[in-house]
């Protein structure tokens, strides 16, 4: 089944949409209407996804990672553009080094922070993130460095 939208141009790319489809006569006549996922559930929807590619045009232009405690980091990201198809990945790295082990969560694309904790005290962190959607990942935001304070009374 091919389906046409009117004015796709005011769809961004990578939309989730149901479709209904109800029978409005016995000649194969059917009414259609289409509904964002989050619009709630409808029995008897088609689904369908609109393909964009991954989110490499879209980065993140300004981060900032702060130490809050011995076991707490903060993270705090803008991006040029927001789509509700991306979510953010945040990795980190204990000791900063590529063999040590590695930890990440993802975040919606209405999330702009984050906090990382349980943490080690007074270790180095390699922190990383970057967009994706269902199509992969966009280019991976610089890591940066930081340590965790001293483990305190």
């Amino acid at each position: 089944m091919i389906l046409y939208l009117k004015n796709s141009n005011s769809i961004e790319n990578n939309t989730r949409f149901k479709v209904l489809i109800k029978s409005i006569s016995n000649e194969q006549s059917f009414e259609k209407s289409y509904h964002s996922i989050g619009d709630g559930p409808l029995s008897s929807a088609y689904y369908f996804h609109m393909q964009s590619p991954p989110p490499l045009d879209i980065s993140i232009n300004l981060w900032n990672v702060t130490v809050l405690s011995s076991r707490e980091i903060f993270v705090k990201w803008n991006i040029n553009q927001i789509l509700t198809s991306i979510g953010y990945r945040i990795r980190w790295i204990e000791g900063a080094n590529e063999t040590n082990k590695e930890s990440s969560l993802i975040d919606s694309y209405n999330e702009s922070s984050v906090v990382l904790d349980n943490l080690v005290p007074f270790t180095v962190y390699k922190i990383m993130i970057n967009t994706f959607n269902i199509n992969g990942d966009g280019p991976i935001q610089e890591a940066a460095l930081v340590r965790t304070n001293e483990d305190g009374m």
